[in-house]
Order: structure tokens, then C-alpha cells, then sequence
């Protein structure tokens, strides 16, 4: 009897002891975890940081990490809207400054998929996910991602998203010429207006400190004529405005309270500015490249972490019978200035590259000039835009600083002992660009006649440069002659040659008229 009462005892002690461990057991061990979160929505190359921020902690359920405070665990399990992603995010931060919470490790993405494999308690809970944008025109929006257990579990937390799509807000800058295609050629005198359009993101509280600036370089042949302007903004408050000394350029910063309050926006940046001297030179295209850079926060773990995009303009001016691009000898020939055949004929036809005729050559010393397109920033007539030019030993007439119109050409003198070209010459140049308003081939026509055709090349790699033509080439040129006979110009009607004569005639006669009369009296007498 003794022995059934000690076995009894023993039995008795056993099943007290399993249930005391019952609790332990149905808290963890009859408990299946997700097998792994997954984040979709980035692309390729991007940097993927994964935090555990809710975790399941024996006896107490789920809690947040620790070292993260300023929210609570009621916050996140109700959902978070972008305002509260972005506390959390900050909070995060801090404990991460503090050394209270690391990356998760362990993951693997595969191109555009960010997998976390969990499986057990201790992977079980929320991360959060920050990303950081391998291309330069996004900014992503933190994510939550979850591991739950799956069935009932004691802790009354929704943790039920195992998925995630990450949100991204694209980050864009462009610059173009509010007067396109009309301002992509130029003048000395031109004022050309600008707009440059940039798409802010919502930097949310977790950015510390986001910067978002731009600046804009212009090339040697620009300054700025009126300050930039945001329309809706406030300069001082909303951003800072830095305009260089030299009026070369400007760099607009948003301010940290516009970036954080405002929700993601269009802004467009208005400025104008004045063609100068500069694009004077003697090549037969010159171009002047300006370039708008936008440098912004992309992540948020890092404030220093900054990327870049970039856009520019074209603008250009043409020239006549200049040093075809890249060469210093080398000159293009659209107008020669020469005598006629040895039988008095003019030359009407002649090819770039060519013997002229037998017994004619070109001729150094006639002067011309060249009236036409008026700059958009001066007087609207025609002798707002002249030039002269004096043709040189080759026949050539050099004019430069000349944009798309039509143009008239008028010889003023002739060369000594040759007749005076009196016929005024109709010069039109046109000219073809690319969507982003690159020059890709332009004409000069004569009096109606399509004498130069060139195609041009752009070298896309070296868009730094003031001009970045890689080549101009020349179709089947043909040169518009202007022809002189030899021999001596008449004075024009009215000039002083025909007015001296009818003078001398005219004193002459009424000479000879006293004469007689004073002849006639001596006889009489």
C-alpha cells in the first residue's frame, strides 16, 4: 500500500510539473512564424536596410526594440501614414546614432526582390525598410514589413503583412528656352527667358537634415539679365537665392521647413539672360552649352549622401566664310568675291574646292555689309543689326554673329580698278535641331540658291565644354560668286562727279555770254 501511495505522489508531482510548463509551451513552441518578409518596388542596384523594430519578447509579447522611442506600439500596428513612416524612421535613426539597434542581416535580393528569411520567434516581429537609390531621379518612401506568427497567439497585434511595395517619388530637373526653337540660335544682344523645372520630394521628419539645391552654370557668351524668380515661394523663407558677382550663374537651396512641410511639387524657376560678346569667334558654328544641376538628400541615414542630375541648353550663332570647326586654316566658303572671264562674262557657278576658271581670280578689297535680324533685346529694324566686311585675299567675306533669318548683302566699294557689284544679295540662314535642341545640320542660301549645307555631330561624352560639336561636314558646296568687271565706277546720279561738270558748263557758258556782251558794247562805242 505504501508503494501505490508513493507511485501516486509521483504521478501527482509529474502532471503539476507539466502544467505549470503548459503556458511556456503554448507561448512559444505550438507557434509557426512566416517564413520570410519580402520587399518589391526598388530596382536594380539599389541599397536595401532593414530594421527589427517590433519584437516577440518571452512573457511580455510584442515590444518595440529597444532604444526606440518618441512612438508607440499602437502607432505602427494601426497603420502609418507617410508623416508617421517618417517619425518612425527618425526614431530609428537615433537608436542607430545611439548603437541601440543594427541592420538586420541575413537577407538576399534578388535584382528587384529583398528576401528575409524568418522561420522562428526571434525573427518574428516588423522591420523597417529604408532604401537608397542607385539612380539619381529617385527617393523612396519607407516601408514596414512584418513576420507573424501564424494561428493564435497570445499578443493582440495585427502584424499581417509579409509583403511590401516600395513607394518612390522621382526627382526631376529640366531647363529649357521658353522661346524654343527661336532662341536655340542667338545674337550678340539677345535676351533669352529660361524656365527651370525641378520636382521636389516630401522629405519626411526621419530626413535630418535634406538638401535639395540648384544651381546653374551658364557658358562664357551668357550673363544673367533678371534674377531667378519661383512663382508661389518666398525667397528667404522658402529658399535662399545666390547669384554669382560675375553674373555667371545662380544656386538656389530649399529650406529644411519647406521641404519637410511641403507634399511633393512641380516648381519651376524663371530667369533671363543676355548674349554677350563672346560668341564672337571665328568659327563656323559656335555654341554656347548651359548646364542645371540638381543636388539632393537620398539617404536618410547619411545627410552627406547626395546625388546629382543634370540638363543644359544649346544655343548657337553661324557664321560666313569662317574657319571650318576644328581647324585654324581650314575656312568654309560661301560667298568669294572674284572678277570675270577674260571675255568679259560673269562667273555664276562655282564648287567648293575647286580651280576657279582660266584668267579669273579672287579679289581682296571690296567691302560689304550685312543687314538683317535685329536682336530681341534691342531696336526692332533693320540696321539694328550691321555688319561690314572687307573681302580678303582668297575672295572670302567673313561675317559672324549671325543667328537663323534673312539677311541682306550690299557691296559698298569695289576693289581698285573694277566696277561696283550694285545688287543687293538676299542671304537666309535655317537651320535643324534634335528634340533636345541640338544642332544637327543647318543651310545658307543666296539669293535663293542653297549654297552650303552642313551636317553637324555632337560628341556626347564631352558636354562639360563651352561647345561640344564634335564635327562639321560640309555637303557639295556651292559658292555664291559676286562678280566684278573691270573698269571704273561712275559716279552715282546726284553725286558730286555730275554736279562739278554741269557747274564748270554752266560757268563756262555764262563766261562766254560776257564776253560777247562786253565785245559788242567796246564795237558799238
Amino acid at each position: 500500500m505504501r508503494h501505490v501511495r508513493r507511485l501516486f505522489a509521483f504521478a501527482l508531482a509529474l502532471v503539476m510539473a507539466f502544467g505549470f510548463m503548459l503556458p511556456a509551451i503554448a507561448a512559444n513552441g505550438d507557434l509557426n512564424v512566416d517564413s520570410q518578409v519580402t520587399v518589391t518596388g526598388f530596382e536594380s542596384g539599389d541599397t536595401v536596410t532593414a530594421y527589427h523594430i517590433i519584437e516577440w519578447k518571452d512573457g511580455e509579447g510584442w515590444e518595440l526594440a529597444d532604444g526606440i522611442t518618441g512612438i508607440d506600439l499602437e502607432d505602427i500596428v494601426d497603420g502609418l501614414n507617410a508623416e508617421e513612416l517618417g517619425s518612425l524612421a527618425s526614431a530609428v535613426a537615433t537608436a542607430v546614432s545611439n548603437n541601440k539597434i543594427t541592420p538586420v542581416q541575413g537577407a538576399t535580393i534578388n535584382d528587384t526582390t529583398w528576401t528575409l528569411p524568418c522561420n522562428s520567434v526571434a525573427t518574428a516581429g516588423s522591420y523597417l525598410i529604408l532604401v537608397t537609390s542607385n539612380n539619381a531621379e529617385h527617393v523612396y518612401n519607407p516601408a514596414v514589413v512584418s513576420a507573424d506568427f501564424n494561428g493564435t497567439n497570445s499578443a493582440a497585434v495585427d502584424l499581417t503583412e509579409d509583403e511590401a511595395t516600395l513607394k518612390k517619388q522621382d526627382v526631376t530637373v529640366s531647363k529649357v528656352a521658353d522661346n524654343a526653337p527661336e532662341d536655340y540660335s542667338v545674337q550678340v544682344g539677345d535676351i533669352i527667358p529660361f524656365t527651370v523645372t525641378v520636382t521636389v520630394p516630401q522629405y519626411n521628419s526621419n530626413w535630418t537634415e535634406p538638401y535639395f539645391a540648384v544651381s546653374d552654370v551658364l557658358s562664357t557668351g551668357l550673363t544673367i539679365e533678371t534674377n531667378p524668380t519661383i512663382e508661389g515661394l518666398t525667397a528667404g523663407t522658402d529658399y535662399t537665392l545666390d547669384v554669382k558677382n560675375d553674373k555667371s550663374g545662380f544656386t538656389i537651396q530649399f529650406s529644411d521647413k519647406y521641404l519637410k512641410e511641403n507634399a511633393t511639387a512641380s516648381v519651376d524657376i524663371k530667369y533671363s539672360a543676355k548674349v554677350g560678346e563672346a560668341v564672337m569667334d571665328t568659327a563656323q558654328v559656335h555654341e554656347e552649352t548651359n548646364t542645371v544641376t540638381l543636388e539632393f538628400s537620398n539617404n536618410p541615414s547619411d545627410s552627406s549622401d547626395h546625388k546629382t542630375v543634370t540638363d543644359e541648353t544649346h544655343h548657337y550663332t553661324f557664321a560666313i566664310d569662317a574657319a571650318r570647326f576644328g581647324s585654324t586654316s581650314d575656312k568654309t566658303n560661301e560667298l568669294i568675291k572674284v572678277g570675270v572671264d577674260e571675255g568679259g562674262n560673269a562667273i555664276n557657278a562655282y564648287i567648293e574646292g575647286t580651280p576657279l576658271p582660266a584668267k579669273v581670280s579672287a579679289l581682296a578689297g571690296a567691302e560689304f555689309t550685312l543687314t538683317g535680324v535685329a536682336p530681341n533685346g534691342g531696336a526692332n529694324d533693320e540696321e539694328a543689326y550691321k555688319q561690314t566686311a572687307t573681302s580678303d585675299a582668297d575672295g572670302r567675306i567673313f561675317f559672324n554673329n549671325l543667328e537663323v533669318g534673312t539677311y541682306t548683302l550690299k557691296e559698298t566699294k569695289a576693289p581698285n580698278g573694277y566696277i561696283m557689284d550694285t545688287t543687293e544679295h538676299t542671304v537666309v540662314i535655317t537651320a535643324t535641331y534634335d528634340e533636345d535642341g541640338t544642332l544637327t545640320s543647318y543651310t545658307i542660301t543666296i539669293d535663293g540658291k542653297a549654297t552650303s549645307t552642313y551636317s553637324v555631330t555632337t560628341d556626347e561624352e564631352t558636354k562639360e565644354t563651352d561647345s561640344d560639336i564634335d564635327s562639321v561636314a560640309p555637303g557639295n558646296n556651292q559658292v555664291f560668286p559676286i562678280n566684278n568687271s573691270k573698269g571704273t565706277s561712275l559716279p552715282s546720279t546726284g553725286g558730286i562727279g555730275t554736279t562739278i561738270f554741269y557747274i564748270v558748263g554752266g560757268v563756262m557758258v555764262a563766261g562766254a555770254a560776257i564776253f560777247l556782251l562786253t565785245k559788242r558794247r567796246v564795237t558799238a562805242e
